[in-house]
This record gives structure tokens, C-alpha cells and sequence, in this order.
């Protein structure tokens, strides 16, 4: 309930209306000490002058001064993840021949011959360009005790063949020379463990 002060013009009478009486519009009334009628009306309160927001400010409140370290930290992240996703992870040649990055050559076909050795006689088609050989948990498994389990790696890039030793302990050869890693062309001769293999590379017809 709103109790709205009422002061009488003629006789200076104070008094107090309850503005919901007033049904919200002007009325007349009689003072009850001088008789005196006079109009009273509701109470007009006084609107707040407040600036309406812009759209954008409506939408997006400014940061506060908790918020703004955090804002900046975050924008700052998102750059370093930006520079990180330009370079990239780097892959070696060999990581990516691992993962099926490259191809054979569609105008050669590739083998390993078995010169000597218990597999001898035997003819391997290589199908992809990084080919394990082994006693175990390879993609050519020689029945071998000298073998290691994972003893070379043979890989094809492009025109180039190579022979790497996987850290076995007997050691590849190549030309009677233990090796590392080694080149090889068509008809190279290499040996691991007991048995003598054999590079052959012909054109497809």
C-alpha cells in the first residue's frame, strides 16, 4: 500500500491517501476541516534515466577484470596450438614407409630369392615398400637359429633399395661386410643368419 501525502490549497490541511483508491487517476475531494474541494491524482514516480545498451553490448558484456588474465592466457594458447599445427609432427622416411606413406613403383616387381640356407629355393614376392625379415613376428620368417626375431629391415623408395640390421645380434652382411645399412640393386646378395638372400628386380610387362 502507497500512502500518498495530500495538502490542502485553502486551509493548508496535510493528509494521507492510499494511492490504490485513487484507482489510478485524478480524483476530486472535499477537505473534511474547510470544505474545500480539490483535486488529488496517483503518484507519478520519476523514471531512471538509463543509457540503452548498443546491440553488441547487450550480447557480449565486457570482461571484467578477473576474466581478462584468463581471456588473454587462453588467446595466447590457442596461438601456440596454431604454430604447433603448421609444422607438425616430423615423420622420418623410414616412420613414414611404416605407416604406408609410399608406394612401389607400378612399372617393377620385387622379390627375395633364397640362395642358401634351410629356406633355400624359396622365392618371396614383396608387395610393400618396408618388408621385415626374421626369425618370428615378421613379414619373411626364416627358420633360423642365427636369425634374430627381428633381424633387417628391407625398403623401397622410389629407385632406391636398402638393407638395414634391426640391432641383431649376428649381424647382417653384405658382400662378406657386416653393415648397418646398406644400398642394394637388383641381384645384390646379403646374409642373415645362415641363409643367403638375393634382391631380384624385373620390369612389369
Amino acid at each position: 500500500m502507497v500512502m500518498i501525502p495530500v495538502t490542502c490549497p485553502s486551509c493548508g490541511a496535510k493528509y494521507r491517501l492510499d494511492d490504490a483508491k485513487l484507482g489510478g487517476t485524478r480524483a476530486k475531494v472535499k477537505c473534511p476541516k474547510c470544505q474545500v474541494s480539490f483535486e488529488v491524482g496517483p503518484t507519478e514516480p520519476v523514471a531512471a534515466t538509463v543509457p540503452f545498451p548498443s546491440e553488441t553490448e547487450a550480447t557480449t558484456p565486457a570482461p571484467t577484470a578477473r576474466e581478462r588474465p584468463r581471456k588473454d592466457a587462453t588467446a595466447r594458447a590457442q596461438r601456440i596450438r596454431s604454430d604447433q599445427d603448421v609444422g607438425g609432427e616430423t615423420i622420418t622416411t623410414s616412420g613414414l614407409s611404416a605407416a604406408g606413406g609410399f608406394e612401389l613403383p607400378s612399372d617393377k616387381k620385387y622379390s627375395i630369392a633364397v640362395l642358401d640356407g634351410k629356406a633355400s629355393g624359396e622365392i618371396f614376392a614383396i608387395t610393400k615398400t618396408r618388408t621385415t625379415l626374421g626369425r618370428a613376428g615378421t613379414d619373411i620368417v626364416l627358420d633360423d637359429p642365427e636369425c634374430s626375431r627381428q633381424h633387417a629391415v628391407l625398403e623401397i623408395l622410389g629407385a632406391r633399395a636398402t638393407i638395414t640390421d634391426h640391432d641383431s645380434t649376428n649381424g647382417t652382411f653384405v658382400d662378406g661386410k657386416r653393415v648397418d645399412k646398406a644400398d642394394l640393386e637388383n641381384q645384390s646378395e646379403f646374409r642373415i643368419g645362415d641363409h643367403v638372400l638375393m634382391l631380384i628386380i624385373t620390369e612389369r610387362e
